[in-house]
């Protein structure tokens, strides 16, 4: 019958994408031992960089997985996203986009060359002088617990926190940061709240998410920002 076959469709893509899953994972796994935790923060070396985890979850309300997709990470850059969500949401395309560009920048996430020789704003909301404007858009208007209840939601995950041995790793280490940051504001383009912005964006960055948090992110942002569960936008 119709619903016999159609039973057995669901059957076989649950199968496929479950295997396609632990295969991607199987693969990656193997190439491990050739890379290394990120060092730049201290506290970030402490990671066991043999704990991988994919995750996929779908309108339909399945979730697929494979390895550790519900072991808690920080966050790191992908906040960026989060926090660019939010400063659309609240400010606008136009004022938002008049601060910083949408242009590949063609150097690393943390450099200042092109923002100190090329460019009066930030290539794009991506890198880091970029993200600190955007925070900087934040920082008088929401409080980390504000934007932490923003992420709760986006990432459909009650259980995100502070992970508070990563952030204040990032206050101790975090030179570069603050040199972007001054210099941003030497250009106008961040306000005299430099130490409170920067410490914003440390807190965010060290947010605790799992693959599976992520993969609700995700399926919120491939939704067009609506919850397709709850229809909340």
């Amino acid at each position: 019958s119709y619903t016999m076959e159609q039973e057995n469709f669901v059957r076989k893509e649950i199968f496929m994408i479950q295997h396609y899953l632990d295969q991607a994972l199987s693969y990656g796994q193997q190439f491990i031992y050739q890379g290394n935790v990120a060092t730049y923060i201290p506290e970030l070396a402490n990671a066991d960089k043999r704990v991988t985890g994919l995750c996929v979850l779908t309108k339909s309300g399945k979730c697929y997985s494979s390895g550790a997709a519900e072991e808690y990470f920080t966050i790191q850059s992908i906040s960026k996203i989060l926090n660019l969500a939010i400063a659309l949401q609240t400010f606008g395309y136009n004022e938002v986009f008049g601060k910083v560009k949408l242009e590949p920048s063609g150097d690393a996430f943390n450099s200042i060359i092109k923002l100190d020789t090329d460019s009066h704003i930030p290539f794009n909301p991506m890198i880091n002088s970029g993200a600190i404007v955007i925070v900087d858009f934040l920082q008088p208007r929401y409080s980390f617990e504000d934007i932490l209840e923003f992420a709760k939601k986006l990432c459909m995950d009650d259980s995100l926190s502070l992970d508070e041995s990563v952030y204040h790793s990032e206050l101790l280490s975090g030179s570069r940061n603050r040199s972007i940051a001054y210099l941003l504001h030497s250009k106008g383009l961040i306000h005299d709240n430099i130490e409170e912005v920067i410490d914003l964006y440390f807190k965010l960055c060290s947010i605790r998410v799992s693959a599976k948090s992520l993969a609700g992110f995700g399926l919120i942002l491939a939704n067009d920002g609506t919850n397709p569960f709850t229809g909340e936008v």
